[in-house]
């Protein structure tokens, strides 16, 4: 299943390649995947003469475009942007409000599982006898990379 978190980034500045630049995670530029039902919030306060936009135009208002700002939260005193990225959010574009050239490519996939689900036997009730927990030898599940089985009780993993 899926299960929506918040992810917190720190946006500094630095010069790169001739110009001013975001840097996300120590990259400049970084491009983002912005997962579709997740929260993000981008402090920007290290850089506070840069307030952090999103467009679905590449270098925002300086590429022609308008600032998108459907699930977006800007937040100017403490200099955060938060952006919860709803279902079918189009490609995105994040970019200095006032400078030219800094921003990067924000990806927006779908929601994938990020969540391990478990069906148990006897309603989820832990009262099963040992032989019947016993019985469920030689079942083997597996999954790329991952493989576990129940033998006399015990449970195998395998990476």
């Amino acid at each position: 299943g899926f299960v929506a978190s918040t992810v917190n980034y720190s946006v500094t500045v630095a010069s790169y390649g001739g110009g001013n630049k975001y840097y996300i995670l120590g990259i400049p530029q970084n491009t983002l995947e912005l997962m579709e039902g997740n929260t993000y919030i981008f402090d920007w306060s290290s850089a506070n003469s840069h307030p952090l936009r999103f467009s679905t135009t590449s270098n925002g208002t300086h590429g022609g475009g308008s600032e998108y700002t459907t699930g977006v939260t800007v937040d100017t005193s403490n200099y955060k942007t938060t952006i919860v990225v709803a279902s079918g959010t189009p490609q995105l574009y994040y970019y200095c409000q006032y400078h030219s050239g800094m921003g990067g490519t924000a990806n927006t996939p779908a929601a994938v599982n990020n969540t391990l689900q478990v069906t148990t036997t006897n309603g989820g009730n832990d009262n099963i006898s040992a032989a019947t927990y016993a019985a469920f030898d030689d079942v083997i599940f597996a999954a790329t990379g991952f493989t576990f089985s129940l033998s006399n009780g015990d449970l195998i993993a395998t990476i």
